[in-house]
């Protein structure tokens, strides 16, 4: 399961809006809505660590999470 996917079945299940889950995750909607959209995946370690705690899925989201590329 892709990062977006796993990010909107956890809001969804937990019944926040996308206000509101940007609001617990301390980003902003538009940030929330380029992870939804997959156009960005977060790359602030306490982001990272904020998604980890939420909930099991995102524990094994993060473990499985793409390495990135390194640029030449």
């Amino acid at each position: 399961m892709k990062f977006a996917d796993r990010l909107k079945a956890w809001r969804r299940s937990t019944g926040r809006s996308q206000s509101q889950a940007a609001a617990f995750l301390g980003v902003s909607v538009r940030t929330l809505q380029e992870w939804e959209q997959e156009r960005f995946e977060p790359i602030h370690g306490e982001t990272l660590i904020r998604l980890m705690n939420l909930d099991p899925i995102h524990q094994e989201m993060i473990k499985h999470r793409p390495k990135r590329k390194k640029r030449a």
